[in-house]
C-alpha cells in the first residue's frame, strides 16, 4: 500500500508590500504575509533572511522555526523579526538592510507576486 500523498494547498501567499522602513529605536519588524485565491485548510510557508547590510545577531533576531502557517479561513498573518537595539543611541547610525524571503514548502500554497521584502533601518 501506498503511502498518502499529501493534498495540495490551493491558493498562493505573498507579502502586502515589497520594502519596509523601520526606525532605530523600534524593537521589532512586522511584516503583513496575505493569503490569496483560497483560505481552505491549512497553509504554511517557510521564510528566510538573506544578505544586506545588517548582521544576524547585531541587528537582528531569528529564531527557530521559521515557518507561517495560516489556519483554515485566515487571509493575514503577521511575521515578526524582533530588532536588536542599538547600544549607544547617542551616535548617529547608518541605515542597515536585510531581505525577507518566502520559499514554498511540500505540499503547500504557490508564492504570489512578491516573495520578497526589503528591510530598512533607518538610522
Amino acid at each position: 500500500m501506498k503511502p498518502a500523498t499529501p493534498a495540495v494547498v490551493q491558493g498562493e501567499v505573498s507579502f502586502s508590500t515589497r520594502t519596509l522602513q523601520v526606525g532605530v529605536g523600534q524593537t521589532i519588524a512586522a511584516l503583513s504575509v496575505k493569503r490569496l485565491n483560497s483560505t481552505r485548510g491549512r497553509a504554511r510557508v517557510a521564510w528566510t533572511i538573506d544578505g544586506g547590510t545588517a548582521q544576524p545577531g547585531v541587528d537582528y533576531r531569528v529564531g527557530d522555526p521559521q515557518v507561517i502557517e495560516f489556519l483554515e479561513g485566515q487571509t493575514v498573518r503577521s511575521l515578526f523579526i524582533p530588532l536588536v537595539p542599538e547600544k549607544d543611541s547617542s551616535e548617529a547610525r547608518t541605515s542597515k538592510t536585510f531581505t525577507v524571503k518566502l520559499q514554498p514548502t511540500n505540499g503547500g500554497p504557490r508564492l504570489g507576486e512578491i516573495k520578497q521584502v526589503y528591510v530598512t533601518i533607518v538610522g
